[in-house]
């Protein structure tokens, strides 16, 4: 009786065994896409993993580009609800839901216009590029080139 329950199991383990590589390396692909995405759009995220020109620039706040983003936040949202939850092991069921929750966060945002509202509780665009100069180390004449850029690019930014 035990070896026929245990060959059961070994059977239900190995049937399922694919799926919960596919929807883990799936849900694992989506995450690296957003994440070169956020990187490709963001000038700050870019300029602190290395990316030398990225340091002379600032984001752009259009409403055009947002929209855009806006559209690859609901592709991407689609994308992760049609990973099937169940096939996922539990630390990715938990990835999966703060990745859900990120996009959804990112998706009322752009539905709010909450990039244009002028100060939060605690800061507001206006103060924004203060708070990118004060993390972003000067180590060298390029680095103050590029942070003498992005203050060039400043009325162009408001």
């Amino acid at each position: 009786m035990f070896r026929k329950t245990l060959a059961a199991l070994a059977a239900v383990i190995l049937a399922t065994a694919p799926a919960l590589a596919d929807a883990a390396d799936d849900l694992a692909a989506l995450i690296d896409e957003i994440r070169a995405f956020d990187i490709a759009e963001s000038p700050y995220l870019a300029a602190r993993e290395g990316d030398r020109e990225a340091m002379a620039r600032l984001p752009d706040v259009s409403r055009e580009t947002e929209a855009r983003r806006n559209e690859a936040h609901v592709a991407f949202r689609e994308r992760a609800t049609a990973i099937p939850e169940g096939e996922l092991g539990d630390q990715d069921v938990v990835s999966r839901g703060l990745l859900l929750y990120m996009l959804d966060d990112r998706i009322r945002s752009f539905e709010f216009d909450e990039s244009r509202i002028p100060f939060l509780n605690d800061s507001g665009f206006f103060d924004e590029l203060a708070y990118v100069a004060r993390s972003t180390p000067i180590r060298n004449a390029a680095d103050a080139d590029a942070q003498i850029a992005r203050l060039n690019a400043l009325p162009d930014y408001f």
